[in-house]
């Protein structure tokens, strides 16, 4: 799942829902992806916004 092609709402959407997964289903109606994905994307949202800034994955080179 390429997370740069959700916008800021679905991002939004998808880290409010609570993570037991009882709001996959709205979640994924609301942002237009399988409800199996919903939490998978979820945990690469909270990784990413997580990170420290300046530790971002790197951009060709080494």
């Amino acid at each position: 799942m390429n997370l740069s092609r959700l916008t800021v709402s679905q991002r939004r959407l998808i880290l409010s829902a609570p993570m037991d997964g009882s709001q996959d289903l709205y979640v994924s109606a609301m942002v237009g992806m399988p409800q199996r994905l919903v939490a998978r994307v979820r945990v690469m949202l909270m990784g990413a916004d997580r990170r420290p800034a300046g530790t971002g994955p790197r951009r060709g080179g080494l």
